[in-house]
C-alpha cells in the first residue's frame, strides 16, 4: 500500500432511509403495533361489535409484542452505533497509516540516495473503540 495504488475495495453507498424499509426506517414495528389501541378505539366508536373482554386481550397482546418489538428496536440501535464508532476508529487508523507509510518512503527513498539505510517502519496500535 506504499505505492499508492487505490484500493479495490469501493466506499459503502449510503442508501436513503424509507418510511417502513431500509437499513434504518422511518417508522418502526413498534411504532405500527402502538396504534392497534387508536384502531381499536376507533371501530368500537363506529359501531364494530368487540366486547370488553376481547378489547382487553387485543391491547394486552399488543402491549406485549410491542415491549418485546421495542426492546428488540434498542438493542439493534445500540448494536448499530457501536459498528460505527468501531468503523469510524478504523477509517481514522488507516488515514493514520497512509499519512505514516508515504513519509516512510519519502524518508527511504531521500536514504537510499544518500547511500544510507533506510529507516524502520513504525506503525502505531489502533485506537480501541469505547466499550459500552
Amino acid at each position: 500500500m506504499t505505492d499508492g495504488a487505490p484500493s479495490s475495495t469501493p466506499d459503502a453507498v449510503e442508501i436513503p432511509s424509507r418510511v417502513l424499509t431500509g437499513r434504518m426506517p422511518d417508522v418502526t414495528a413498534a411504532q405500527l403495533v402502538g396504534i392497534v389501541g387508536a384502531v381499536i378505539a376507533v371501530a368500537v366508536s363506529f359501531g364494530v361489535n368487540i366486547g370488553k373482554e376481547q378489547q382487553e386481550a387485543i391491547l394486552a397482546l399488543a402491549a406485549a409484542v410491542n415491549a418485546i418489538l421495542f426492546a428488540s428496536d434498542a438493542h439493534v440501535r445500540s448494536h448499530r452505533a457501536r459498528a460505527e464508532a468501531v468503523k469510524h476508529v478504523a477509517d481514522q487508523h488507516a488515514k493514520t497509516v497512509k499519512r505514516l507509510a508515504d513519509q516512510h518512503l519519502e524518508a527511504t527513498k531521500a536514504a537510499v540516495a544518500a547511500n544510507q539505510p533506510p529507516p524502520t517502519l513504525v506503525l502505531p496500535l489502533p485506537a480501541i473503540a469505547p466499550k459500552q
